[in-house]
């Protein structure tokens, strides 16, 4: 047997002569091909195509061991589904059209084409359109033309210039929405990309690139990245809002919202800017609202603070009591909204809009601040069993003692803690499982710190249940020896109190054995337990924004995990509130930060406290600041010590 791929008149008359029938016989490819995939019946379609016998064969592996054909059929779509698998890497037939985009972003797809037989390369385009739609060839024509990698990107900015809600929008949105797309067609062919082939495409490649952001999403963000670049390339910046995918909509949107802002600033008085809450309900809706939450969150926020600008300022308190309760239940989320302003943006319209609507609304707190202040000196709390608001003094008596008679207690002391950060701490708290217990009278009881507002006098003076001034050892035997919290303790375990160097290990466990032991033990009726995370944070932290959640405030989870195996109900406050810092003065004139003693007349910024629920040791007045603009010492990342609200009132929670 001779097998050449040589003719008869080439192998001379000497060859022919001893072959049978002196002649070369031409092999029967599709009798090869029964052979190997086990076919007894073929298909007229495929047997016309007779370049496909030859592909059919070429696809047998080096072992000869070809997959069968199930029940010996071989009809046209097992027939492509063998020779694609073997030339193109295609592994269940035609793909549809997402799956041609994946291919399309594969390794080497344009050498794969050109390796085609010639016949197979002119029947694809008719194939890719019957399985993928119009836009198969349009896509075989971008690899073709060395564009593979943007088939992607091109159907996500496709999904941009043919949005049908175009149709509503201005005209100098649709023309630069009309004049992008037909730049556009230069990366597809000489073939239009009508509005029905371009959505088609454009809804394939959004379910592709989930899939690929699910699966790889550095390499998803790559493709997010290039088709940002296209559509800037293309000059469709003004359309980039409209898309919930691309980088440049998340940024397009965000301007847009700043720019409500903006608007709702300008005004006077604010007013709501009708398209707010689509603006803020399209950014927070984008695919990038996951990963940038910090930025839809100070959007949020802003959102808040504009709204509660629209709202007229109440009249002016009567009592400090009317003072503080509203600054409790309304302006401590004010002050966290603007904290996470604070944050900016690297936008420079997005971060003047912020840093203006921040300027208004502080505007208006300081004119809370002023009005409050002078009704702070002469305050007294009734009695802690039915004030609406507490002295710091009566927080033991008041809150402790009582729920002591239900259930074990942790109190936690968060030193330093304003009513902006309790806002979000607490909502952290919940996310966690705590439940908030609101007092009999159906809302959350605060308090007013001792004065000044400092940690020597506040904290002392909450510890011990009664106004006076004291360090940490002074607290510790105050608290151990208060009547109520002894009376509340059973036996020989009296109340226990543990500051920082007591409290803080270094183990795994991030407690001390002893602070373990009284936490866990519900026989230890109450325990006390000072946290200086937020205090610490405002000598030195100007640079950092902190999100105040358990995990920051070390070690929390580790003391309410212990709590809570005990089943202790958990009082939550502080001793003293604080601002941050922002462009404050600096005025030589005090022993404190925040206050200085009652010598000459105040300033205007300033006011005049004199009374029982100052520190006697100041002689029982001191002057202190109600505005933030002005500190009297160093500067640094906050400030407490003053007559402003945010300085003074403090959270009792009950959890």
């Amino acid at each position: 047997m001779l097998v050449t791929d040589l003719p008869d008149d080439a192998l001379g008359g000497d060859v022919l002569a001893v072959l049978a029938r002196q002649r070369l016989f031409a092999v029967e490819p599709w009798e090869a091909v029964k052979s190997h995939y086990g076919v007894t019946v073929l298909d007229p379609a495929v047997v016309r195509r007779r370049w496909m016998a030859e592909a059919l064969l070429a696809a047998v592996p080096p072992d000869g061991r070809a997959e069968p054909v199930p029940s010996g059929v071989l009809d046209l779509a097992a027939a492509w589904t063998i020779v694609l698998r073997a030339t193109l890497g295609f592994t269940d037939g035609p793909p549809d059209l997402p799956g041609l985009l994946a291919w399309a972003l594969g390794e080497n797809p344009r050498p794969q084409l050109g390796r085609l037989p010639p016949e197979l390369r002119n029947e694809l385009p008719a194939l890719l359109r019957e399985h993928a739609g119009a836009a198969g060839p349009l896509i075989l024509a971008c690899i073709d033309r060395g564009h593979g990698a943007l088939a992607l990107p091109i159907g996500l900015v496709a999904g941009v210039l043919f949005d049908p809600a175009l149709g509503e929008a201005p005209e100098a949105e649709r023309t630069a929405a009309r004049d992008a797309a037909v730049r556009l067609e230069s990366h597809v062919g000489a073939s239009p990309l009508t509005a029905d082939v371009a959505r088609a495409w454009a809804g394939a490649a959004e379910t592709e690139l989930r899939r690929l952001l699910a699966r790889d999403e550095t390499r998803g963000r790559s493709v997010l990245d290039a088709a940002d670049h296209l559509l800037e390339q293309l000059h469709g910046g003004a359309v980039a809002h409209r898309s919930a995918l691309l980088p440049a909509g998340f940024e397009a949107r965000l301007r847009a919202l700043s720019a409500e802002v903006s608007a709702a600033v300008a005004s006077e008085p604010v007013a709501l800017p009708a398209g707010l809450e689509r603006a803020l309900h399209d950014l927070a809706s984008h695919e990038a609202a996951r990963r940038r939450d910090h930025c839809v969150r100070v959007a949020t926020m802003a959102a808040r603070l504009v709204r509660w600008m629209t709202v007229p300022p109440p009249r002016p308190p009567a009592t400090f009591t009317e003072g503080a309760l509203r600054y409790a239940s309304e302006g401590g989320f004010v002050d966290w909204a603007l904290a996470e302003l604070r944050r900016g943006d690297p936008t420079t319209e997005v971060a003047a809009a912020w840093a203006a609507l921040a300027a208004k609304v502080r505007a208006r707190r300081e004119t809370e601040n002023r009005l409050a202040a002078p009704l702070l000196g002469g305050w007294a709390p009734g009695p802690a069993e039915t004030a609406a608001v507490l002295g710091i003094e009566q927080v033991l008596e008041g809150v402790v003692v009582p729920l002591a008679a239900a259930a074990p207690v942790l109190l936690l002391v968060v030193d330093g803690m304003s009513m902006a950060v309790f806002r979000e701490l607490l909502a952290d708290l919940v996310l966690e499982g705590w439940v908030e217990r609101a007092p009999q009278s159906g809302s959350r009881r605060p308090a007013v710190a001792a004065l000044p507002t400092v940690t020597e006098c506040s904290r002392a003076s909450l510890l011990a249940g009664r106004l006076c001034k004291g360090l940490a050892a002074d607290e510790k035997a105050a608290f151990a020896q208060h009547q109520g919290l002894v009376v509340a303790s059973p036996g020989k375990m009296p109340p226990q109190l543990f500051h920082r160097a007591d409290l803080v290990s270094p183990g795994p466990l991030g407690l001390t054995a002893a602070a373990l032991a009284a936490l866990g033990d519900p026989a230890q009726r109450i325990v006390a337990v000072v946290l200086n995370a937020v205090d610490d944070h405002l000598l030195k932290g100007d640079l950092l924004h902190v999100d105040w959640c358990v995990d920051t405030i070390r070690p929390l989870r580790q003391v309410l995990a212990a709590a809570q195996d005990a089943g202790r109900a958990i009082v939550v406050t502080s001793d003293h509130g604080h601002f941050i810092e922002h462009e404050t003065t600096f005025r030589p004139a005090g022993e404190g930060e925040r206050w200085r003693a009652a010598a000459g007349e105040p300033a205007a910024d300033e006011v005049l406290l004199e009374g029982p629920r100052v520190a006697s040791a100041f002689g029982g007045k001191i002057i202190a600041p109600w505005s933030e603009a002005v500190r009297f010492g160093a500067k640094r990342n906050g400030y407490h010590g003053g007559a402003s609200l945010q300085e003074a009132v403090v959270p009792v929670a009950v959890l």
